[in-house]
């Protein structure tokens, strides 16, 4: 990853703060600090980058934290530190700012795992879309271009469910964890189906 800056790193986190939470919660502050890791201290309300974290997917990883610190102060409850809403939560922001993420793939690749991290996250956006824009153009993360062709799979005539399992090296129980909505094997010619990646 490049190395961003710490205004940079600051504005991606208000960006954030101010897409996902409409500006009731005040965006903790980014310091530079003098080791190699990177934290965020729920203290002092700041996000510490060390040399090894100055840059957009670090900045991301302790912007979750945060956030979901703002929201378990506003429910008053405790979060999960790395748990489901924090991967539910970092997913969402990974769909939201980086232009061809498949987040749809990470979620059935977690439920192949035992991981169910759909309706997970406590947060949803109560920005505009200006603010996602802008923290988009501000990460400068690649685009993932064509993220979900190599992901999908779409129903041909005379395809079963444990044909498209066999080519694709799941197992039914797996291809059904893939896709909740397959029921009960019924295909139809053009139904697309999440599979494993090559």
């Amino acid at each position: 990853d490049e190395e961003i800056t710490l205004a940079a790193a600051q504005s991606i986190v208000d960006g954030i703060f101010a897409d996902m939470l409409g500006g009731q919660r005040q965006a903790p502050r980014v310091q530079e600090v003098d080791t190699d890791g990177s934290e965020y201290v729920h203290r002092f309300r700041q996000i510490r980058l060390g040399s090894g974290g100055r840059n957009a997917a670090t900045v991301l990883h302790e912007t979750v934290h945060a956030l979901l610190d703002a929201e378990a102060d506003r429910s008053y409850r405790r979060w999960d530190g790395h748990g489901r809403e924090y991967a539910a939560t970092i997913l969402m922001l990974w769909e939201r700012y980086v232009p061809g993420f498949n987040g749809a793939r990470a979620r059935a690749d977690a439920r192949l795992h035992g991981v169910d991290v759909a309706s997970a996250s406590p947060l949803r956006p109560l920005g505009g879309g200006a603010e996602a824009v802008a923290v988009t153009e501000l990460l400068g993360l690649p685009t993932f271009e064509g993220a979900q062709g190599g992901c999908t799979y779409v129903v041909a005539v005379g395809d079963t469910t444990f044909g498209i399992a066999a080519r694709h090296g799941l197992t039914l129980e797996q291809l059904h964890a893939l896709n909740p909505n397959l029921g009960n094997d019924f295909l139809e010619p053009g139904q697309e189906l999440v599979v494993r990646c090559p």
